[in-house]
């Protein structure tokens, strides 16, 4: 099983939230995907990308990289941002 983390809750994340879901239909093999988090700039924003989505918890952004629970984060906030997520999320790896 692959537990992911979202860092972003837009239109961009969405896409990504239906594809994983339908991953199975596609791909019956494959391990299972587990929508973990989801972190955004508010967290009731978050929150209720989590709850739509099926995610476990949203949370704002600043908190994501805390979690030792996620094995994949998605950088999917705006394009301005991107470099910023990813070098946090390299500064979390072991």
């Amino acid at each position: 099983m692959y537990r992911v983390g979202f860092a972003g809750s837009g239109t961009v994340a969405r896409a990504h939230a239906y594809a994983i879901a339908t991953l199975p239909y596609y791909y019956p093999n494959l391990p299972a995907v587990l929508p973990t988090v989801v972190a955004s700039r508010t967290r009731e924003q978050a929150r209720e990308f989590a709850q739509q989505f099926r995610f476990g918890e949203g949370m704002a952004i600043e908190s994501l990289w805390k979690r030792d629970d996620v094995d994949t984060i998605f950088i999917l906030g705006p394009n301005h941002l991107h470099h910023e997520h990813f070098q946090r999320t390299l500064d979390c790896l072991p």
